[in-house]
């Protein structure tokens, strides 16, 4: 009979290669257990990295429009509900100003005039409102306010309407000086006549830009309050009736104004309902490419804690009989 055996030299090797093995076979499943991902991904896709790197670029690209998405949201709540601010208080100043009309004090004219000039300065640093640092009804001048202060705005107005001295002359001054084209339009806004570009939020869809503080819309409704102001500030002093008149011509403003205004707004709800929708088609397509992914590069923990443990059992058994060996002698072979 015919035994092979190998030398002493070449088992040392033997062993260190097969512990060498192991050792690499349990640092990579340890490494595949912990992480969740496959340590070779080369050998497991075979090389081809195609569908990995177009996984990895449609999840690029849907995490920018996520993010512009986002932006997006913050920025037309916040307009929505700067808008609703400045339309509850019209209507309910334009209430106080046609009811002043028929009340039988003297000073109810006063009074809803003060209210409407409170109203106006609120509308105008409402206008200037920013969202991270941005301002939001400027057009492309992101970087300030949409319109003067208040103050500034009335100032002016006062200039230019002082000649009047009936309410109807009053009225036709001040709605004219915030026409297009008006004092309004050319000195107190200070945003820029060109407004923002849409942002795209899909390949598909788009957000168009926020309303300018200039916008007629918006204007129609300034003028309303801004010509009560004027009667809080003291136009037509002395004459009570055309002041009371001038007032009547502030509420029904408001009041005819509120329409478009309300337009204004319904067509930022149309952008706020195609966000949230394009928004919740981002997440699925996300989810699905995260999935597809997640079958590339993800290792099968059960498998993969299944081998570790194998793999374990079989260096702690190669330890133990490299120790046993290491122990053999001639001596001890003779007993």
């Amino acid at each position: 009979m015919t035994f092979l055996s190998i030398g002493d030299l070449a088992q040392t090797f033997q062993t260190r290669r097969e512990t060498a093995t192991l050792t690499a076979d349990l640092q990579r499943l340890t490494q595949e257990v912990a992480s969740g991902r496959r340590n070779d991904l080369r050998s497991e896709i075979t090389g081809d990295f195609g569908s990995l790197a177009a996984i990895e670029s449609s999840l690029a690209r849907i995490t920018s429009f996520s993010r512009i998405a986002g932006e997006s949201v913050v920025e037309l709540d916040t307009a929505q509900a700067a808008l609703g601010r400045i339309e509850a208080d019209g209507q309910r100043v334009a209430s106080a100003l046609l009811l002043s009309q028929t009340a039988s004090q003297p000073n109810a004219v006063d009074a809803a005039a003060r209210e409407a000039g409170d109203a106006f300065a609120s509308a105008i640093a409402t206008l200037n409102t920013t969202v991270g640092g941005r301002s939001l009804f400027a057009g492309v001048a992101t970087d300030g306010p949409a319109l003067l202060p208040a103050e500034q705005i009335l100032t002016d107005l006062e200039t230019a309407v002082a000649g009047a001295t009936t309410a109807t002359d009053l009225r036709d001054a001040v709605f004219a000086w915030f026409a297009p084209g008006g004092g309004f339009e050319t000195g107190a806004y200070v945003g820029s006549a060109t407004e923002q570009a849409p942002r795209r939020i899909s390949p598909e869809a788009q957000i168009d830009p926020l309303p300018r503080a200039n916008d007629p819309a918006i204007a129609g409704v300034l003028s309303g309050a801004a010509l009560a102001a004027l009667v809080d500030r003291g136009a037509l002093i002395g004459q009570p009736e055309e002041r009371l008149a001038a007032a009547g011509f502030a509420g029904e403003r408001l009041l005819s104004a509120t329409p478009d205004f309300i337009g204004l707004r319904a067509n930022l709800g149309v952008e706020q309902e195609t966000l949230a929708r394009t928004q919740q088609a981002l997440v699925a397509e996300q989810g699905a490419f995260e999935i597809a992914r997640a079958d590339l590069i993800s290792a099968d923990p059960f498998t993969a804690a299944s081998e570790l443990e194998a793999t374990r059992s079989q260096l702690e058994t190669l330890y133990l009989l490299t120790s046993r060996l290491s122990q053999l002698s001639l001596t001890s072979f003779l007993r």
